[in-house]
């Protein structure tokens, strides 16, 4: 294989030089091969250099090449240079169209520049070329993660009064809007806009309710939690992974050891292979009430089937090692962390030297007499967790 990528590189690098020689007739279609060919092969350096020289011989890019330069450099990050591109594009004469335009204002809204984002959807506007859902989607996800609640609304409002908008908005929409409420804490809205989905027949994405679930864990609001997953229950709509995922870990914190496993093995019914979030939630169940056995063995679980572990899995892991007290095991998966290039975070490291942090005292989240926390009822949690807990396909999937 490395063999063929050489020759590969090579065969490339002597089609580019015969392009650049005086007596070579430059096709814009040879030039487009080259640059999908590098970009393949994620030869970025090599479509840069192969750019700048032809510019510089009298043989700038294509709009072709232009929008491979734009797809590129999103994923690359670079948000000065994709913008650079998307000038060009236009001094061109050409009006990027959707795709390209929305790909832009996505990659602001992701780096956190969701201003700059809409004002390119307004420039769009103006030269009649109308965003589609996805287009609005970018910005209103965009508002969401900084918390800007309000600026969220508000797109949400463009998106539905759009004659042209509104009959393509799905369930994405509004769990954006949902997601919105739920980062900013203002969770009896993302209650409301959950049920108001319900009664339009939608059915929430489960990323949405696993983070309104996981919102109401960190408060120990436990009967409001249940009581959101009943009412989904009474639609016919059951935990998804992401969901499940979330309650392996609440539950391990209860101390309900069975049916954490219960709602793993509901996950393993759901899809051939679980990622490291879930194996991660398991494994600190574990972790907390004494089953380091148990816990190892996920270990070896992850290592035999090659489950990338993500640096937050690692950090949950060692956490709860530190919560179950199994301090050389936690300073052991810390070191196995490093080793695999990532970087402990602060509060781990005073996790670690014993200095007590919020998370070290209350990441078990126990309910307790002393903290005043109220101990929903035996009667109604369990009966929440039994329904929740029944190794069935879920309904609706």
């Amino acid at each position: 294989m490395i063999k063929v990528y050489h020759e590969c590189i090579y065969l490339l690098q002597v089609f580019e030089f015969a392009l650049l020689e005086d007596t070579f007739e430059v096709r814009s279609q040879d030039i487009t091969r080259i640059v999908v060919k590098y970009i393949n092969l994620e030869r970025y350096d090599d479509v840069e250099r192969l750019i700048s020289t032809l510019d510089a011989k009298g043989f700038p890019s294509d709009f072709v090449v232009c929008t491979l330069l734009l797809d590129m450099y999103c994923k690359l990050r670079r948000l000065d240079k994709a913008r650079e591109v998307y000038d060009r594009i236009r001094s061109m004469g050409y009006v990027p169209d959707v795709a390209v335009s929305t790909e832009l204002i996505d990659f602001y809204c992701t780096t956190g520049n969701p201003e700059s984002g809409e004002m390119l959807l307004a420039e769009m506007e103006d030269e009649k070329v109308h965003g589609t859902v996805d287009t609005y989607l970018a910005v209103l996800k965009g508002y969401g993660r900084l918390g800007q609640v309000s600026e969220a609304v508000r797109i949400f409002g463009m998106i539905k009064q759009d004659v042209f908008l509104r009959p393509h908005m799905g369930p994405n929409v509004y769990s954006a809007l949902m997601n919105a409420y739920t980062q900013a804490k203002m969770l009896p809205s993302a209650v409301l806009m959950m049920e108001d989905m319900l009664v339009a027949g939608l059915m929430p994405e489960d990323e949405s309710v696993a983070l309104l679930i996981s919102a109401y864990e960190k408060t120990n609001q436990f009967e409001k939690a249940l009581d959101v997953l009943l009412k989904l229950e009474s639609k016919a709509i059951r935990p998804g992974v992401d969901t499940l995922t979330v309650l392996i870990g609440w539950f391990g914190k209860l101390g309900l050891v069975e049916e954490a496993e219960i709602l793993f093995r509901n996950i393993e019914a759901k899809v051939e292979q679980p990622d490291c979030k879930a194996y991660a939630s398991l494994f600190s169940t574990y972790a907390r009430t004494g089953a380091i056995e148990k816990a190892r063995s996920i270990l070896g679980s992850l290592n035999e089937k090659k489950v990338i572990i993500t640096d937050s899995a690692y950090e949950q892991m060692i956490l709860s090692l530190l919560d179950g007290k199994h301090y050389e095991e936690a300073v052991s998966m810390r070191d196995q962390m490093v080793s695999q290039g990532y970087t402990a975070s602060d509060e781990i490291e005073r996790a670690l030297l014993g200095i007590q942090t919020d998370s070290f005292l209350s990441g078990v989240n126990k309910p307790s007499e002393e903290s005043g926390v109220n101990k929903p009822s035996e009667e109604s949690f369990l009966s929440g967790v039994n329904k929740l807990s029944e190794e069935k396909p879920a309904q609706g999937e």
